[in-house]
C-alpha cells in the first residue's frame, strides 16, 4: 500500500531525526533549600574519603543524639557544606559520581595519547575509540559522510512495510524507531529472560510535552531545532520536515502509556510468543 505524500515525509524524517539528531533530557530534584547564590558556577568541591566510612569530624557533638539523631550525626558537615551553584543537592553520593568521573577521564585520556590504527586490546580499543570522539576537526570534515548510507536508506523508502523494515533494524544501528527492545529478566520468572518490547520515538521527554497546551513554547522550540539541524544537512524543505517530525511525534505521544501506566507491573506484564 502505498501512503500518501505527507504521511511519507513525516515517516522519512522521523526516523531521520532519530538516525542524526536526538535530544536528552536530565530531570532533577531540588532538595537544597539554602545553597548559596552565585554569579558562576562554583568549582565542585574535589572529594576527599579515608580509610573508614564514617566521618566523626561531621558530628554536631553540643546536640543530644537522643533529641536529634541526625543532626548529631551529620550537623558540623551540614554546616560547612557548600553547594556547587550549578546543583539543586549535592553530599556524599554526588562526590563519589565525580571522583568516578574523574578518574574515568584520566584513563580515557591516558589510554587516547597514542591512539593506533588497529587497535587489539581493551586498553587499545578504548583509547583510540575515545580519541577518535574527541577530534573535533576530523569529525567535522566528515560531515554527514558517516551518515550517507542511512539518508539514502530514509530516502528510499516509500511506504508503511518500508518504514516497518527500516524500523525493525534500528537496534543495530543508530536509527531509532516507534519501539524499542531489551532483554531482561522475566518480571514473574527472573530464571528466564524475557524480549520486552516498549514504547519509543519521540525526541521529547514524555508524551505530555506534545499533548499539554502548557509545554506549547517548548513544542515550538523543538521544531525550531529540528529545522535547524535539517537545513545543516541540506535536507529538502526543512521547516516543512520539521513540522511533519513533529505532527508524526504527536501521533505517536497520543497512543504512548502515561508514566503512572508504565510504572504499573500489572499491565505492562503481556507476554505472548512471537507468532502472537
Amino acid at each position: 500500500m502505498t501512503v500518501r505524500r505527507h504521511a511519507k515525509l513525516s515517516r522519512r524524517v522521523a526516523l531521520l531525526l532519530s538516525a542524526g539528531l536526538g535530544l536528552s533530557s536530565v530531570a532533577g530534584i531540588a532538595r537544597a533549600e539554602t545553597a548559596p547564590q552565585a554569579a558562576a558556577p562554583a568549582a565542585v568541591p574535589q572529594a576527599s574519603f579515608g580509610t573508614w566510612g564514617v566521618d566523626l569530624a561531621g558530628r554536631d557533638t553540643a546536640e543530644k543524639p537522643g533529641n536529634n539523631f541526625f543532626k548529631y550525626a551529620n550537623g558540623t558537615y551540614l554546616d560547612h557544606l557548600t553547594i556547587p551553584s550549578d546543583m539543586t543537592s549535592y553530599g556524599p553520593f554526588n562526590a563519589l559520581a565525580e571522583l568516578s568521573r574523574t578518574r574515568v577521564q584520566t584513563i580515557l585520556n591516558d589510554l587516547s595519547a597514542h591512539p593506533i590504527k588497529h587497535p587489539k586490546s581493551i586498553e587499545e580499543k578504548l583509547g583510540t575509540f575515545y580519541a577518535s570522539f574527541m577530534d573535533e576537526k576530523s569529525i567535522e570534515k566528515q560531515g554527514i559522510k558517516p551518515m550517507k548510507d542511512d539518508l539514502e536508506s530514509i530516502q528510499k523508502m516509500l511506504d508503511a512495510k518500508a518504514f516497518a523494515t527500516l524500523s525493525g533494524t534500528a537496534s543495530a544501528n543508530f536509527m531509532a524507531s516507534p519501539f524499542s527492545l531489551g532483554i531482561n529478566p522475566d518480571a514473574k520468572d527472573p530464571t528466564h529472560y524475557a524480549l520486552g518490547v516498549d514504547q519509543a520515538g519521540l525526541g521529547l521527554p514524555d508524551r505530555d510535552y506534545y499533548l499539554k497546551p502548557e509545554f506549547a513554547a517548548k513544542r515550538a522550540a523543538y521544531q525550531t531545532y529540528i529545522t535547524q539541524a535539517l537545513t545543516l544537512i541540506k535536507w529538502p524543505e526543512p521547516a516543512n520536515a520539521a513540522a511533519a517530525i513533529v505532527a508524526f511525534e504527536t501521533k505517536l505521544a497520543e497512543v504512548h502509556w502515561a508514566r503512572a501506566d508504565l510504572r504499573d507491573p500489572q499491565k505492562t506484564y503481556n507476554p505472548m510468543t512471537v507468532d502472537a
